[in-house]
């Protein structure tokens, strides 16, 4: 299953996207993280629970930038021996 996060501004001259995870690291370049440049959305192609958490989105251009934050929340199946082995 995949995960989108929206993180589209406007402006002039037309802004750039940076995405950084809940650690503070650039996300730019991860294997299984797409990110557009022309729109700032950010797509993980195959989500997991270590992808929970919140993700920062900066929108810059000359004027300065704008910042949002975005949560996401992983919720996965568990099967009986899991529930049994975390008690």
């Amino acid at each position: 299953m995949s995960a989108g996060l929206d993180c589209e501004a406007e402006g002039e001259p037309t802004p750039t996207y940076e995405l950084i995870d809940a650690n503070g690291e650039p996300i730019i370049g991860r294997p299984g993280f797409v990110i557009n440049p022309n729109t700032g959305i950010l797509v993980i192609e195959e989500v997991k629970r270590e992808n929970a958490g919140e993700y920062k989105c900066r929108a810059l251009n000359d004027g300065g930038y704008i910042e949002a934050v975005r949560r996401i929340r992983v919720i996965t199946n568990t099967t009986k021996n899991e529930m049994w082995t975390s008690l």
